[in-house]
């Protein structure tokens, strides 16, 4: 439900991968569309999204999700999330026909090289995610990105953009998606 305004001269990254996440509880939506609405562009729009919630995606998926989707549309980022299940993910099951996978772990993912991730259409987001992974290897796995949830702000985006690939408004996106910060506001300069 990102928007834009015009006002401030910002605007917001997309979501289009909600349908996969599950929903934070404890944040009081209603509160924050209340805070949210004296934006003009946002009390326009705001009516048309009934039943908004904050996801609260698994860190690790919403880190590599948010690398692949720098500079790219969501077509192209779609298909891309769906090689790296595919090549990578353990096959969840099949319906008409079509097989289904999940997003791959962080072991599951670090069998990757470069050159596999490059060969997917991944680009130099490639070398991004290879090391990445060895950061957060390094630091004690996908427990230590749940970890981060029990940290505060700062220290979470400090974190995160020791990352390669990783600057502030990713670091924003992946803090606000999924590890708890809902005062964060990704958002580029226009």
């Amino acid at each position: 439900f990102f928007f834009s305004s015009r006002r401030r001269h910002t605007r917001f990254l997309p979501v289009s991968w909600a349908r996969r996440c599950v929903q934070e509880t404890g944040v009081d939506i209603n509160k924050l569309v209340e805070e949210w609405s004296s934006d003009t562009y946002f009390s326009q729009v705001a009516p048309k999204a009934k039943g908004l919630r904050i996801i609260r995606e698994n860190p690790f998926q919403c880190l590599i999700s948010f690398i692949c989707s720098q500079n790219n549309n969501i077509k192209r980022n779609t298909a891309m999330l769906g090689k790296l299940r595919q090549q990578f993910g353990t096959k969840a099951g099949t319906y008409e026909d079509k097989d289904f996978y999940t997003f791959p772990n962080l072991s599951q993912l670090s069998q990757a090289s470069e050159a596999n991730l490059r060969n997917l259409g991944l680009g130099y987001r490639a070398k991004y995610i290879v090391k990445s992974i060895k950061v957060i290897q390094e630091n004690g796995g996908e427990e230590w990105l749940f970890g981060l949830r029990a940290q505060n702000y700062e220290y979470k985006l400090q974190e995160l953009v020791k990352l390669e690939g990783i600057g502030r408004k990713v670091a924003d996106c992946i803090g606000l998606f999924s590890l708890d910060c809902t005062e964060a506001t990704p958002c580029d300069t226009l």
